[in-house]
């Protein structure tokens, strides 16, 4: 994804993440390929601890990618494709909740 040379930071992710999801909704684009492109940029991002919000930006379009997957309102999601939004939707979740754990100034409540 990124060349052996780059340095794995914050701009060259968000950079990345940019430029896979500018080819979001155009003909021609492997909606598949875009899920797995994304979710490989959030295991890179993982791996070089770039952070909690990073990591949501990535997960946000990851759930949105996924949803694109299926254009056609009037069926239902393939059952690997819900597997795949509940799993990433949890992982947003969680990693909100984590971060409102650091942060005293967010306040949740039910």
């Amino acid at each position: 994804m990124f060349a052996k040379d780059t340095e794995v930071n914050h701009e060259a992710v968000i950079k990345k993440l940019n430029e896979i999801i500018s080819a979001r909704g155009k003909k021609g684009t492997d909606r598949n390929e875009q899920i797995a492109l994304l979710t490989e940029l959030q295991s890179i991002s993982n791996a070089n601890n770039l952070g909690p919000a990073i990591s949501m930006k990535i997960m946000f379009n990851i759930v949105a990618a996924i949803y694109d997957y299926n254009p056609n309102i009037a069926t239902c999601m393939r059952s690997e494709m819900w597997e795949k939004y509940v799993e990433f939707y949890q992982s947003i979740l969680f990693t909100f909740m984590y971060m409102c754990s650091k942060d005293t100034s967010i306040f949740v409540s039910k």
